[in-house]
């Protein structure tokens, strides 16, 4: 049997002046190396920047009153038994609301945020802007249908291999995500 690990990966905002410094995700699966230690894919990597965070970073600058400095994002597989994931995730006593999906086609369909301990006018503001940041995520998660041949061919003489084959891992890893529902910390 294999054995299943999982690693964190952390993004920092390359743009000094954003608010939002720092979106870690906990949950990724790694792949071993030959001197048994463990690494993230460079797809999953990739997927996770170009796809979820630089987005979350972009839609952070935009929020219209409560803006955001970290996030911790937990990938969760919900096919699996909450204590099966293979790392801990927060306690269902934690969460304070979930998103649901209201798009079919979306790979992604829940999202619970933690509660973070405000109270008040602050609590609403927090929840609203959770809301605002996330909801957005689930249109992320839909694989577009696959390119025809011929595309793929001209992306790849126009633009270089590299990109083509880009292209086409993000259409994969949309199509087969590991997770479908996301536990997430916003501070």
């Amino acid at each position: 049997m294999v054995e299943e690990a999982y690693l964190p990966i952390a993004f920092d905002s390359q743009i000094e002046e954003d608010n939002l410094k720092r979106i870690d995700f906990l949950g990724v699966p790694a792949e071993r190396l030959e001197g048994g230690e463990y690494r993230v894919s460079e797809n999953s990597e990739n997927f996770l920047n170009d796809c979820v965070a630089k987005g979350l970073f972009k839609a952070n600058r935009t929020l219209s009153q409560y803006s955001f400095e970290s996030l911790k994002i937990w990938l969760y597989d919900t096919n699996k038994p909450r204590n099966s994931q293979g790392y801990p995730l927060p306690e269902e006593d934690k969460i304070a609301f979930k998103l649901s999906s209201h798009l079919e086609a979306s790979e992604l369909k829940c999202i619970s945020v933690v509660d973070v301990g405000l109270s008040g006018n602050q609590h609403k503001l927090w929840k609203n802007g959770c809301e605002e940041l996330l909801k957005p995520m689930f249109s992320r998660f839909i694989a577009p249908p696959d390119p025809p041949d011929v595309l793929k061919d001209f992306l790849a003489m126009r633009f270089g291999a590299r990109l083509s084959t880009r292209l086409d891992l993000y259409l994969s890893m949309r199509k087969n995500i590991f997770f479908d529902s996301l536990i997430v910390e916003a501070k």
